[in-house]
């Protein structure tokens, strides 16, 4: 947690009792149904992830476009911003969403993903 987050939260939670979601609550930046959205945003991308890798272990070929299309969407610098993994910005699928759904906070369903990694490669690759 960042100092801002620490001082806001300062005189109403405790240090051990506050995260980064509870000390923005305390400090008044989210309220409770904003960060509960963010936990099921965050658990639905994870829901979304495992069902594209169960389809992907079924299909090599649906494997390689969802291993292209995740390296393509990746942080072009991913490798010195924590958790340095290669993680698209948050911002960029938000981005993503808002173009395709209209909706930032949109998930994209299975079949979306793939019709999108399928068609991303036949033309990639003609």
């Amino acid at each position: 947690m960042g100092a801002r987050g620490r001082d806001l939260a300062k005189n109403t939670l405790p240090d051990e009792e506050c995260d980064e979601i509870n000390c923005a609550i305390a400090g008044g930046q989210l309220s409770q149904d904003t960060a509960q959205q963010s936990l099921d945003t965050t658990s639905s991308w994870w829901r979304l992830t495992i069902q594209l890798s169960i389809r992907a272990l079924g299909n090599p070929r649906i494997a390689v476009d969802l291993l292209h299309l995740a390296w393509a969407f990746r942080a072009r610098v991913w490798y010195r911003i924590p958790p340095f993994l290669p993680l698209p910005p948050r911002e960029y699928l938000q981005w993503r969403m808002h173009t395709m759904y209209g909706d930032e906070g949109a998930l994209p369903s299975v079949d979306d993903i793939l019709r999108f990694a399928r068609w991303r490669r036949e033309v990639m690759h003609s």
